[in-house]
């Protein structure tokens, strides 16, 4: 499973993924997971060459992506991930808000 997500949580539903290009279910379910996943965690966090973007930003690129026929998200994925979007934006707010702390502890 660790093996499947390293190697394809970049592939993309409709086929323009890498690195095997793979379409649709022929990417493995924990690898799509990841690869909603991903995006998230990519857009929510601070990076040196842009700004940490809101939930509700996050949420409306990641619904772009997910658009065309197929887009880029496995459809049932996405909609598993936005059904349950309160609580993982619940969750990254006490991990930054414990990461936070750890940071103050330390200087």
């Amino acid at each position: 499973m660790a093996r499947n997500i390293a190697l394809l949580h970049h592939e993309r539903y409709d086929g323009k993924g890498y690195p095997a290009r793979l379409s649709g279910k022929n990417t493995p379910l924990e690898a799509r997971i990841v690869a909603v996943v991903d995006v998230y965690d990519a857009l929510r966090s601070v990076r040196s060459y842009k700004a940490q973007r809101s939930h509700e930003d996050t949420i409306s690129q990641l619904m772009k992506e997910c658009r065309g026929d197929p887009g880029g998200f496995d459809p049932l994925v996405t909609e598993a991930f936005l059904d349950t979007q309160a609580n993982i934006c619940a969750v990254w707010d006490r991990s930054m808000l414990s990461s936070l702390a750890s940071i103050m502890k330390d200087r």
